[in-house]
């Protein structure tokens, strides 16, 4: 059994890795090994059918986050499937939402404007790296998205990683 630290280091290790493949080849193959490394994520973690499901349930939320930007014409995504999304961009917001117990399961001890700034910076980071890797464009420049993301994650992240969380306490404490 492997330490608490242990598996948070792995869960960091697992999300960084998915990040690079998934948003790098952002194509149908790469979005199923996202979903291969979620899977081992929370094998790892060894989390419960029911906080598998509170992940897809978060993660659409941040899908239809995604879906807004796109139908107002905020970004657009670089080999878009026949769905409203490609799977390589559902399995990046599954892989990320598997650390919300486990890597950044530390920020919930944090006031809600720190994590909310956290978000900003780290979503607005997270956008630009996948323009730059050619996985979505935008179609302003960079310092005006950079700011739009920001405020997006501002509000976005807090939203997603404390429903998260409280939904979780109620999912384990009933």
């Amino acid at each position: 059994m492997l330490s608490t630290k242990s598996t948070r280091v792995i869960n960091f290790i697992i999300f960084q890795l998915g990040w690079i493949i998934i948003v790098y080849y952002h194509n149908f193959l790469s979005g199923l090994a996202g979903l291969g490394l979620t899977l081992v994520n929370y094998i790892i973690l060894r989390v419960s059918l029911k906080e598998v499901i509170l992940g897809f349930v978060i993660a659409f939320f941040g899908i239809l986050n995604d879906l807004i930007m796109m139908k107002f014409g905020f970004l657009t995504l670089n080999n878009a499937a026949i769905l409203p999304i490609p799977l390589w961009l559902a399995a990046l917001w599954l892989l990320f939402v598997s650390t919300f117990s486990s890597s950044l399961e530390w920020l919930i001890r944090l006031n809600l404007l720190t994590t909310a700034f956290l978000g900003a910076f780290g979503g607005a980071i997270s956008y630009c790296a996948g323009e730059s890797l050619n996985a979505l464009s935008y179609h302003i420049t960079l310092v005006p998205s950079f700011l739009f993301h920001g405020l997006n994650w501002f509000l976005l992240f807090p939203f997603l990683f404390i429903s998260y969380h409280r939904i979780r306490n109620r999912i384990f404490i009933n």
